[in-house]
């Protein structure tokens, strides 16, 4: 497991990982997915240490890059993110910093400060950090509450939990919702 002792380094990737909502990879075991903590949220994953496992990891400093590949697993508290590959950006400062996560396909999981979790998968997930958004494309899939929305991309903005689901224009796909029974009441 890799470790981030780089005090700068483990400050970007704190505070990109923190306010991420959404992504992973195939390859993870169901039972990892509900082995989260219950009792960690959002607010609370920023105090935990990130622990990412990956077979190939390459950083620059200098750039603030940072790559996983192959096999990514990231977690801080109830994040949980599966990916074949994980790139952090941050050289135009880690308020600007962009997470790209790719994957058949990339996961995400998250607790919400009300204690439900959110998931989503996509081929390629790209959190930015500034505007707090997630862009879900390629076979995206977001869940929520009992909530499933399914299309070729869906924009996430976490701060106002909104979602905007859309299908390719070349596309023959239609945007899927599923409205859970208990979200009616």
């Amino acid at each position: 497991m890799i470790k981030l002792v780089n005090k700068l380094h483990h400050a970007v990737m704190a505070t990109l990982l923190s306010t991420i909502v959404c992504a992973g990879h195939a390859q993870a075991s169901e039972s990892t997915w509900q082995n989260v903590a219950s009792t960690a949220n959002m607010l609370t994953d920023f105090q935990e240490d990130i622990n990412i496992d990956s077979r190939n990891h390459e950083q620059d400093g200098i750039l603030k890059e940072a790559v996983y590949v192959d096999n990514v697993v990231v977690k801080q508290g109830s994040l949980l993110i599966n990916a074949d590959r994980l790139a952090f950006d941050a050289h135009n400062g880690k308020r600007n910093g962009k997470i790209i996560i790719t994957g058949s396909p990339a996961r995400y999981q998250q607790r919400l400060e009300n204690g439900s979790l959110v998931k989503a998968q996509a081929s390629t997930i790209i959190y930015q950090a500034q505007h707090r958004i997630i862009s879900l494309s390629g076979d995206a899939k977001i869940r929520q509450h009992n909530s499933l929305v399914s299309a070729d991309e869906i924009i996430y903005e976490m701060q106002n939990e909104l979602i905007r689901a859309s299908s390719y224009q070349d596309s023959n796909n239609l945007v899927e919702t599923v409205v859970g029974a208990d979200d009616l009441k």
